[in-house]
């Protein structure tokens, strides 16, 4: 191999010159024809065009996608139904009440419901469709049962698969004036009975509905306590259960519209399904997750 011709330069007075040599000349390397990178892009695009499809396809059918996808209908039905009332949120009872003049009725358990034959209905409240859809957020998800039912929740009841996965939250469209005295222990929150109300802590922050462990589920409404006024928003024990049916992770909407999975840090939350009630996590205290549900459940007034 030739080497190019050397530059001499002397370091200094007195000392032997020092010869620089260049690097040796390498010949070009052949570089891609316009063909091959055609080939290549072709291939490439082949490919994803390929998968694409398919990963599509695994995220729609994704429990977890689905049960976002649920939130999602039943948030926008809140937001029509209060279009159509001048802002009024859809009542939402508790304490086993029934009436169709709610999100939705029916009380749940491991056996048949809570109930059997209230409102006329023969069919046992584990298995009625009717006291979802005839209920005042019906006609806006077109009478589809399936919104109110987490593809994840697959535990069946004594009689088989139970309706509902869903629960409001119960300082949300609050239809009775319990909560002002049991569930926040005379304390004074904020009720959000219009979407006026909702000022604190904002709709983006507020939670309307969860998917509820099964073991927790009954009524229509889920029941966060919360701290004294002045300590908030600090953790309590729980005294109903989220689920952790998406890898130990919940799904919730928010009064904004948006949904969220939201993962559970405290094993304290996360309890495996046992098909007993009241769930065993009652009581226990989840120091992250229960002041994470705490601070956007509602704020003091």
């Amino acid at each position: 191999m030739k080497l190019r011709t050397s530059a001499v330069i002397a370091s200094g007075k007195g000392q032997p010159a020092v010869a620089l040599f260049r690097r040796p000349h390498h010949p070009c390397r052949r570089a891609f024809t316009l063909i091959e990178l055609l080939v290549v892009i072709g291939t490439v695009a082949f490919g994803l065009a390929m998968l694409i499809p398919a990963l599509a396809r695994t995220r729609t059918n994704s429990p977890a996608f689905q049960c976002l996808e649920n939130l999602c209908q039943l948030q926008r039905a809140e937001a029509m139904y209060a279009a159509d009332h001048s802002g009024s949120l859809a009542p939402n009872f508790g304490q086993f009440t029934y009436t169709y003049a709610a999100w939705c009725t029916g009380v749940l358990d491991w056996n048949q419901g809570v109930g059997v034959g209230s409102l006329g209905e023969g069919v046992p409240p584990d298995a009625n469709t009717n006291y979802l859809v005839k209920a005042l957020l019906g006609p806006y998800v077109g009478r589809i049962p399936a919104y109110y039912k987490c593809p994840a929740d697959k535990v069946p009841g004594l009689i088989g698969p139970r309706v509902r996965s869903y629960a409001m939250n119960a300082f949300v469209g609050v239809a009775d004036n319990t909560l002002t005295t049991t569930f926040t222990y005379g304390r004074s929150y904020g009720l959000f009975r219009n979407q006026s109300d909702l000022t604190s802590p904002g709709p983006a922050n507020t939670w309307v509905l969860m998917d509820e462990h099964p073991d927790s589920i009954d009524d229509c409404y889920f029941v966060q306590a919360m701290p004294s006024t002045s300590s908030w928003p600090t953790y309590t024990a729980w005294g109903e259960l989220p689920a952790s049916y998406h890898n130990n992770a919940g799904a919730l909407s928010f009064a904004d519209g948006h949904v969220e999975a939201h993962k559970w840090l405290d094993p304290q939350t996360v309890w495996p399904v046992q098909r007993i009630h009241p769930a065993s996590g009652l009581g226990t205290t989840s120091v992250h997750d229960s002041a994470w549900l705490v601070a956007r459940t509602t704020a003091p007034d």
